[in-house]
């Protein structure tokens, strides 16, 4: 089960913090989230320093949502791996803000 907040609501960006086991069920929700923060602020970042699992959609839509300019912040070392070694992200490119 997953979750997530909106941890911080700035002017010029909004800040998702993302928790718990995140799965391919849980997509469409954070999607729907990171789009109203596209319409409405500069920047969306996501905070993964609460997130436990992801299955292979998961770190799929998080490497495709980097590749589309949404920050991805205190990402743990083992999430970072699963999201470079399943999409083909550039390793140092998602190191950004760990």
């Amino acid at each position: 089960m997953f979750r997530a907040t909106v941890a911080s609501n700035q002017s010029d960006s909004l800040t998702l913090a993302i928790s718990g086991n995140v799965s391919q069920e849980a997509l469409p929700e954070i999607a729907l989230l990171i789009d109203h923060g596209r319409r409405e602020h500069e920047k969306v970042i996501l905070d993964l320093s609460e997130v436990t699992l992801l299955d292979r959609p998961a770190a799929q839509f998080f490497a495709d949502q980097f590749q589309e300019g949404v920050r991805l912040v205190n990402c743990p070392v083992y999430i970072r791996r699963w999201i470079v070694r399943d999409a083909n992200v550039d390793a140092e490119e998602s190191k950004s803000d760990e």
